[in-house]
């Protein structure tokens, strides 16, 4: 009985570059080509009518209207396509940034969308790409330029934000991202620590007040960071910021040669006074070593249940470092292996002038940017990097930093005051996955979801930003 399928020679016979080969491909691709020649046929002729991605489209419209996008990406972005493209770069962007909102895991799962075309629509796009346009993209234009662009649309919505607050606080933070041997050639430098002989990559994100301002993806498990990538990240922060008020910084970024960079950076000229700084140093050090040899004379200051700290001084920190800082030697009780014992840390801080106890519960704050690790990984899929190359993985990942800025904006200007710190996975079973439809022109909202007054109230507050959407009820 004679089939349709194109049958597949045996490896013996399927050696690349014979003819046998090259004829058994021209077969697959036109397979391939009568497939995708019969979806299209069937789309033109029989166009959606409704999605049930309405809530998304109140996403998407008070992203196109209320910040523009579109408008601030086409300001900043400077790289084009070919005139024969159907997808410029600002429309890639912003379908990536969508993507990325919807929760995609893979790029290449981007085909369930490809028949959403209200959604596209609702995108400003004339379709939705594919997975393979998407990997195209990113390697084409996954470079340090196209990053540094995305980076000053980011700071162009934030700014106003930046400019009203007392206080700019940096947080600066790396994470180990998993990789996988074999896949991601070139960039598998170094090696995780809890997973020994398996490469990793790491993340590397500075935020400002919570917000989302540089990221990259760079190569190795290096630990100190190197100090000249410390010091070319936070000049970009202060420049796309405008200022720099306080660095908190993990024991990830502490060495001598470091906190000589920091004294440097601090001392430079901001908008209103120095910076300041508190790094957590672990237990390295000559000056840890001293702290504690002398603990003893010194009394310990109650901060919270388990957790004591003492104002040591200035003193040296690093043998190759001289110049004294001000230590703060912190005491906490932990159980490690079912053993419950006390554990030691410092700090370190160029500030004479706040209290032990209160610099401790300020360093402390810089935990929201753990939870944004935590949310990026779960949430937005971070550690399943798409690409081979660094700087596309880097263009990814401040697509990942810009979606998450955007969508904090949208929650604090939409929703309710308790959903205004909602991670991204618990907006989307809340919200997202509410019965509403759209057909292009109105929303068709039932009645028999027992939320639909909370979409009515977000309704309501988008109608204060002049965006207006006509809505029915069903049921």
């Amino acid at each position: 009985m004679q089939t349709n399928c194109t049958k597949k020679p045996s490896k013996s016979k399927l050696r690349r570059g014979t003819k046998k080969y090259r004829a058994y491909l021209h077969k697959v691709r036109a397979r391939a080509a009568k497939i995708k020649a019969h979806n299209d046929r069937h789309r033109r002729k029989h166009p959606q009518q409704k999605s049930r991605y309405g809530f998304f489209l109140l996403i998407a419209r008070y992203l196109r209207q209320r910040l523009q996008v579109r408008e601030r990406l086409t300001q900043y972005v400077t790289s084009h396509k070919a005139p024969n493209c159907v997808f410029s770069v600002i429309d890639m962007l912003i379908g990536l940034i969508a993507l990325l909102i919807l929760g995609l895991p893979r790029l290449y799962q981007v085909k369930k969308y490809r028949q959403e075309r209200l959604l596209a629509q609702a995108l400003g796009l004339e379709r939705m790409f594919s997975g393979a346009t998407a990997y195209r993209f990113l390697n084409d234009f996954g470079t340090l330029t196209m990053c540094r662009s995305l980076q000053k649309a980011n700071a162009n919505i934030k700014r106003s934000e930046w400019d009203q607050v007392a206080e700019i606080i940096v947080d600066g933070d790396p994470v180990t991202l998993r990789s996988y041997p074999n896949q991601k050639q070139g960039a598998c430098k170094g090696y995780n620590k809890l997973r020994p002989g398996l490469p990793c990559l790491q993340g590397l994100a500075y935020f400002a007040n919570g917000d989302y301002v540089t990221a990259a993806v760079v190569a190795g498990n290096g630990v100190p960071l190197d100090s000249l990538a410390i010091f070319t990240q936070l000049q970009t922060v202060r420049r796309l910021c405008g200022r720099i008020d306080w660095i908190r910084l993990d024991a990830g970024h502490t060495s001598a040669l470091n906190l000589r960079r920091l004294d440097d950076f601090s001392r430079q000229g901001n908008s209103r006074k120095k910076a300041n700084y508190i790094v957590c140093i672990g237990g390295k050090g000559i000056g840890f070593s001293a702290a504690m040899a002398t603990v003893a004379c010194r009394t310990w200051r109650y901060v919270k249940k388990g957790v004591l700290v003492q104002d040591v001084g200035s003193i040296p920190i690093f043998q190759d470092d001289p110049q004294p800082h001000r230590l703060i030697l912190v005491k906490r009780y932990t159980v490690i292996k079912d053993l419950p014992q006390w554990t030691y840390y410092a700090l370190v801080t160029n500030d004479t002038v706040q209290d032990a106890v209160a610099l401790y519960r300020f360093y402390h704050k810089r935990q929201t940017i753990e939870a944004f690790f935590d949310e990026a990984k779960h949430s937005y899929w971070l550690e399943h990097l798409p690409c081979e190359k660094l700087y596309a993985n880097s263009l990814y990942f401040n697509l990942l930093g810009f979606a998450f800025n955007l969508i904090g904006l949208f929650r604090r200007a939409c929703l309710r005051r308790p959903d205004h710190r909602l991670e991204l996975m618990t907006l989307h079973w809340r919200y997202l996955a509410l019965a509403i439809w759209w057909d292009g022109a109105t929303l068709t909202i039932d009645r028999a979801d027992p939320d639909y007054l909370v979409l009515l109230q977000v309704l309501r507050r988008l109608k204060k930003y002049n965006i207006a959407l006509e809505y029915r009820f069903d049921g």
